[in-house]
């Protein structure tokens, strides 16, 4: 039985769902703008742009879910790209995270790709 919760959840559609747990540790809010990229060897997920600070339409935007779901505090945002580059031909899956890290970005979270918790 796998116990393990996923933090991060990517989907063929583009759909990516953020849980509570990234959320609140990288202080995201509605808005904001939220990027992947590797730092030491590590895939990491960090707040790139303030929500009150963008001015343009951005790509990786977060948005709130919608409130009939059953874990408030999540957000969700849609890009094919990275969701295509986590999913290697797989429907969906999901990674849990490491504990946040201090780097040029930012407090960031790293994504613990190799343990996929896959849900198909």
């Amino acid at each position: 039985m796998n116990t393990r919760k996923p933090a991060i959840t990517f989907y063929l559609n583009g759909k990516i769902d953020i849980a509570k747990q990234i959320v609140r540790t990288l202080h995201l809010t509605p808005g904001d703008v939220v990027d992947i990229t590797t730092f030491n060897g590590e895939t990491i997920i960090y707040r790139k742009i303030r929500g009150q600070d963008t001015e343009n339409a951005h790509k990786n935007v977060c948005r709130e879910t919608h409130r009939h779901i059953r874990t408030p505090g999540t957000l969700r945002l849609w890009s094919t790209i990275l969701a295509r580059r986590f999913l290697h031909g797989e429907r969906c899956k999901a990674f849990p995270v490491g504990p946040a890290v201090d780097t040029p970005y930012g407090k960031a979270m790293p994504i613990i790709t190799c343990f996929p918790i896959t849900h198909d």
